[in-house]
């Protein structure tokens, strides 16, 4: 029975080969536009997790009380020398404070006596693992 129908299927897909391949190009077609247009990933983790849980609210109430640890950068510059590094991190510095697109602030920390120096930056939440990223690199 099952041998049967599925015989059917195929001598019918066979007669109509072209039929059958337009009908596949125009649901593809539709499928991408429909997809194209309906889908879509929230990545924000705020959004993702509902505000309602407990341990979610006592987050949002820590965030608000201490909003410097939330929203910031650090990166920590390490070189052969002390000159080195502080020199690399305030050349880092001046770079990432021309992107106020970015980054909201930028704040050198440490200085020529320390063996790293460290830069804070606070950048934008929203989209700050792709564009962070991307000025962190170093120029060619």
């Amino acid at each position: 029975m099952l041998n049967n129908a599925v015989g059917q299927i195929v001598a019918f897909c066979i007669r109509f080969a072209w039929a059958i391949v337009g009908l596949s190009v125009v649901l593809t077609a539709a499928s991408a536009v429909y997809t194209a247009k309906h889908f879509a990933i929230n990545t924000d983790i705020a959004k993702l997790i509902s505000p309602d849980l407990p341990w979610r609210q006592r987050e949002m109430a820590f965030e608000k009380v201490f909003p410097q640890t939330y929203e910031r950068i650090l990166a920590v510059v390490q070189a052969p020398t002390p000159e080195l590094a502080a020199t690399a991190a305030h050349d880092m510095a001046e770079r990432l404070a021309t992107q106020k697109g970015i980054f909201r602030s930028v704040q050198e920390a440490g200085g020529a006596n320390s063996s790293a120096a460290t830069v804070f930056s606070s950048c934008r939440r929203r989209s700050w693992r792709r564009r962070c990223r991307s000025s962190l690199r170093p120029r060619r």
